[in-house]
């Protein structure tokens, strides 16, 4: 029983950690993107959807560590379908129900670039977990070796 709580408890603390960086690399991108990369490039891509794709990135990572952390794991969004509608859905009421509250401008391309984000996400999501499952079975082939 001990054997399956810890093993458990590393892929959840993989989990939160992945989520968290993957968070935290979205929003300093947000940020190196509007004190940095727009006023000394110009660029159509920085200026209209680069933070939406960073939005998707972050949604979904924050989605998932707030799973993680509420012991919902049904919940999380690691499936690319699953990650596509979420994003999709998401991109939708962004652009256009939070419109209707505020002074904004709908813009199919952003629900495109919110989806774009969650794509991303799901290739970082898949590197890192591959990567974590790699030295976790080599460790763990180590450890039952007498």
């Amino acid at each position: 029983m001990g054997r399956s709580r810890s093993r458990h408890s590393r892929y959840f603390n993989h989990v939160i950690r992945i989520n968290f960086v993957i968070g935290t690399l979205a929003i300093l991108l947000y940020i190196l993107n509007n004190k940095i990369m727009k006023p000394s490039l110009d660029s159509y891509f920085l200026y209209s959807h680069f933070n939406d794709v960073m939005g998707g990135l972050l949604i979904v990572a924050f989605a998932n560590l707030a799973s993680a952390i509420g012991g919902q794991a049904r919940m999380s969004l690691y499936s690319i379908w699953r990650i596509i509608g979420f994003t999709f859905v998401v991109g939708l009421f962004w652009e256009y129900v939070t419109p209707l509250y505020h002074r904004g401008v709908s813009d199919p391309w952003d629900v495109i670039a919110y989806m774009s984000g969650g794509a991303l996400y799901w290739v970082l999501a898949r590197i890192s977990f591959t990567r974590i499952t790699k030295s976790t079975s080599a460790t763990n082939a180590h450890a039952h070796v007498r």
